[in-house]
């Protein structure tokens, strides 16, 4: 089950797709533009809906949904009607695929400007490339051979030739693959990078300060991380390790020493730890220390949560159903952690302002209690009188997002259990945002290096959106992209050009 927010029926609001594993279906949750949102309306797809993908396929303006369906081994194209029928999908069309499709991407693989489709196919061992006519129709399926059982697919221009190029990560064969792109959605001379035991995830951003994408890869089974720096032509050295603690199931990256370059934050569920893995510029990294943390830790977050300018650590233990808390004592050194209680079996925490007052409150999605825990922040990262909501059955995803436009954090959780997801409007009356220079992509009212962070977070790692993509376009390109961040650095550590004024 997966869960993606976007404006499908151009009204200016976020509206909501989840997709239902097991009733085939997709359901559509159209914001009414106050938070509320009508009855869900769902449209049938394939066999065990899994990886939803929101993306304007047929170049009309709108966004159109791309489905992988686990069972049924294709993908469904729903086109968006907002054009003739406001609020309405068309019925899905499926295109064949590989055996067990397991994620879905989309890009502009081969340059003629329209979004393709990559795809994880787990029990084929391939990915499967679908170009787009550019009419939202499908060319047959090219399938490019991988490793062992590909769980995740990313996309980035690895050789810096103009051209989205991909890495896949085989939980089967330890390994990561590359396919450089040739500029036309054709991708030979695959090769395979060996990384550690039971790789889940694969998420690239620039860790050695050479403005070209390398990899992380975070290894549940061999209890380690491993680091794959790009030679600058997408080919990549040796995978480097760092060892961290028992069964690593989640990874979070931020400047965790203030000196400009991206540190790790690991969660190892066995050994009750988090790893603090700092960076020494040039991707290697030394030091790894060891924090306890509660019984069973499954997601690690990190923002500022006491205002003094670093990052601080926010960790959801799902066994001992509490909350900790470690606060940067500035060179990415943390205090004892603090432990709030939360629910019944924490499995996701998010940080952000809910209270409109400055500062980052949490919200924790708590799986056995069927419940999110709302923790208002004091300022000085003390979380007291911790008020809990009711939800559906068993969430375990939870995210923040403006609904309604008021420029506050609502929250949405997806319910695995029930099958539904749960809409927590805020009530909060916070003044609304008044931009001054593009790039406060947090919207505090500050151009400073938590901006960056967050535009990497939303570029690289599936972080949120930014409230107004016009807002943080620094460099007028017309497009949010990885030259928005080299200007924003520039500009605060360089002596760069000032961002514009804000549209």
């Amino acid at each position: 089950m997966s869960i993606f927010a976007e404006d499908f029926d151009g009204d200016g609001d976020d509206d909501l797709v989840v997709a239902n594993l097991m009733s085939d279906s997709v359901s559509i949750l159209l914001n009414n533009g106050y938070g509320i949102f009508a009855e869900a309306i769902d449209y049938a797809v394939g066999d065990g809906p899994i990886s939803v993908f929101a993306a304007d396929l047929d170049s009309d303006s709108d966004n159109d949904l791309a489905v992988a369906n686990n069972y049924s081994d294709n993908v469904s194209i729903l086109f968006n009607l907002t054009v003739t029928e406001p609020s309405g999908f068309a019925a899905a069309v499926d295109y064949p695929v590989g055996i067990y499709p397991s994620s879905v991407y989309s890009g502009d693989l081969d340059g003629d400007g329209d979004k393709d489709l990559a795809v994880t196919n787990s029990d084929d061992d391939d990915v499967s490339i679908l170009t787009n006519n550019g009419d939202g129709t499908f060319a047959t399926a090219v399938d490019y051979a991988v490793n062992d059982y590909p769980v995740s697919v990313c996309g980035a221009d690895f050789d810096d030739d103009g051209d989205k190029d991909l890495a896949v990560a085989n939980n089967g064969s330890n390994n990561v693959s590359i396919l450089p792109n040739h500029g036309d959605a054709t991708f030979e001379g695959v090769v395979d990078y060996g990384v550690g035991s039971g790789p889940k995830s694969v998420f690239t951003t620039d860790l050695n300060g050479d403005f070209d994408y390398d990899l992380a890869v975070a290894n549940s089974d061999s209890d380690n991380l491993a680091i794959l720096l790009n030679n600058g032509d997408g080919t990549f050295a040796t995978a480097d390790y760092v060892s961290v603690g028992d069964y690593p199931v989640s990874v979070c990256g931020a400047d965790l020493d203030n000196d400009i370059d991206r540190d790790l934050a690991v969660a190892n569920y066995y050994s009750n730890t988090v790893s603090v893995i700092t960076n020494s510029g040039d991707a290697t990294f030394e030091g790894v220390v060891d924090y306890g943390v509660g019984t069973g830790p499954r997601s690690v977050f990190t923002c500022d949560l006491d205002r003094d300018g670093d990052y601080d650590l926010a960790v959801a233990n799902s066994d001992s159903d509490d909350i900790s808390v470690l606060l940067n004592n500035g060179d990415a050194t943390f205090a004892t952690a603090v432990s709030y209680p939360a629910g019944d079996s924490p499995y996701s925490v998010y940080g952000g302002d809910i209270d409109g007052d400055g500062d980052k409150d949490l919200v924790v999605a708590n799986y056995s209690l069927d419940s999110v825990s709302v923790l208002i922040n004091h300022g000085d990262a003390t979380f007291e009188g911790v008020v809990d909501y009711g939800v559906g059955t068993g969430p375990r995803a939870v995210c923040l997002t403006d609904l309604n436009g008021d420029s506050v954090y609502d929250i949405v959780t997806a319910n695995s259990l029930s099958d539904d997801v749960s809409i927590l409007l805020n009530l909060s009356d916070e003044p609304a945002y008044d931009c001054e220079l593009r790039g406060d992509f947090n919207r505090n009212g500050q151009f400073d290096i938590l901006d960056i962070d967050d535009f990497i977070d939303y570029l690289f790692r599936g972080g949120p959106p930014p409230a107004c993509e016009e807002e943080v376009d620094v460099d007028e390109s017309g497009q949010i992209d990885i030259l928005d961040i080299d200007y924003m650095v520039d500009y605060l550590f360089r002596g760069g050009p000032e961002p514009i004024p804000c549209p």
